[in-house]
């Protein structure tokens, strides 16, 4: 046991300058929220089937493989290795991003590989009931080509770029609309702002009001931002502003962590009222303008704001 401690210990200095780095990289998961309910079950849906008449059975089938019984003592079984491959790695990182959140369904797909194995489990238990060999084997190839048939649709969609949620294509588009040179725009979280990094011809002569430091000069994902003060003064001088934004924060499903998006937010819903919108997928291009302020007897009229100049 002793030297088992010293190993552990060791290893633990080892692998300490990894967290060391990792932690000067946090920012970069910074946008990730903790999951819900909504995400335990969109991660069911997606290891069991999408369709209400694939997932029930897969499901009933999963669980009818958990009932199998156990193989001998030190013999592993298809449910024994599939079960907890399929739970704990998910469950795991759902309990701990409750504090910390870093949970993204791409960082557990390993874990996918378990559910069809749990599947398949349930499947032999049920043909195990005095069912004839050449009948099980053709029931098993018809169930597997009526599943395959009946998400083929589902198949084809998923690889159609406008079921991606952050098309980025589609907010360029939808910018290169509506901007115009002199404009002044919002990204809010600033991880919107990859619009702009992957399509900048679509943004060309806009403002990009909060950054204080481009990407590639700062050596960031998405630039550094200016402070939260001097971000209101930035905004104290316009009477419009672009907003490309998650859905999600102006809707007010989510609140962004950062102060300078937090006084973006605050600002925005405090001193400026929604005008046009285009929203592509999860984001929305979104214009804001200042509230009007009552205008008092014999006070003169602010001045008009000049129009836009069209693009070239």
């Amino acid at each position: 046991m002793a030297g088992l401690g010293v190993r552990g210990r060791r290893g633990g200095l080892g692998l300490l300058p990894l967290v060391l780095v990792s932690r000067a990289q946090s920012a970069q998961v910074a946008w990730l929220r903790p999951p819900t309910r909504a995400t335990a079950r969109g991660l069911l849906r997606t290891f069991l089937g999408p369709t209400d008449g694939v997932f029930w059975v897969c499901l009933g089938l999963a669980l009818l493989g958990l009932l199998a019984p156990a193989g001998r003592r030190g013999e592993p079984t298809c449910a024994g290795v599939a079960a907890p491959l399929a739970v704990v790695p998910p469950a795991a990182l759902m309990l701990v991003s409750q504090m910390s959140p870093l949970y993204v369904d791409r960082y557990v797909l390993y874990a996918l590989s378990g559910a069809p194995l749990l599947v398949a489990a349930g499947a032999d238990r049920l043909l195990s009931f005095r069912v004839h060999a050449p009948f099980a084997t053709l029931a098993g190839a018809v169930a597997v080509l009526l599943a395959l048939t009946h998400q083929f649709p589902l198949l084809r969609a998923d690889r159609d770029p406008a079921r991606r949620p952050d098309d980025l294509a589609a907010v360029a588009r939808a910018a290169d609309r509506e901007l115009r040179p002199g404009d002044s725009v919002l990204f809010l979280p600033a991880r919107t702002r990859n619009a702009a990094l992957t399509y900048p011809a679509a943004f060309r002569g806009a403002r990009d009001l909060a950054l204080a430091e481009p990407a590639a000069e700062s050596g960031t994902l998405y630039g550094r931002e200016t402070g939260p003060a001097g971000l209101r003064h930035r905004l104290a001088r316009l009477e419009r502003v672009w907003v490309v934004a998650d859905r999600d924060v102006l809707a007010g499903r989510w609140t962004p962590g950062s102060p300078v998006e937090r006084a973006e937010t605050a600002v925005l819903a405090r001193e400026f009222a929604p005008a046009e919108e285009s929203v592509r997928g999860e984001v929305a291009v979104r214009l804001y303008v200042r509230r009007a302020l009552p205008v008092l007897s014999g006070a003169p009229l602010p001045p008009r704001v000049p129009p836009r100049p069209a693009r070239r």
